[in-house]
């Protein structure tokens, strides 16, 4: 599961730089660059600002971030 391609996916696709998207969620673009890498996980907070600044609901966004081996196979 890596819930920060969704992050990044999103990003790319409205244009909106790394700095831009991590003043928006409050954390610095160090951080949002973590998470989009997958070497962190994002906190509930920074969650939460991502589904208000880009509409995701929940399910959404978790079904995105299943990569192939989520699925056991």
């Amino acid at each position: 599961m890596n819930i920060g391609k969704v992050f990044k996916k999103f990003r790319e696709e409205k244009g909106i730089t790394q700095r831009s998207l991590a003043q928006a969620l409050n954390i610095t673009p160090t951080a949002l660059y973590k998470i989009e890498s997958g070497k962190n996980w994002p906190k509930q907070k920074t969650i939460e600002a991502f589904q208000m600044v880009s509409g995701y609901k929940t399910a959404r966004l978790y079904v995105e971030s299943f990569e192939p081996q989520d699925y056991g196979e």
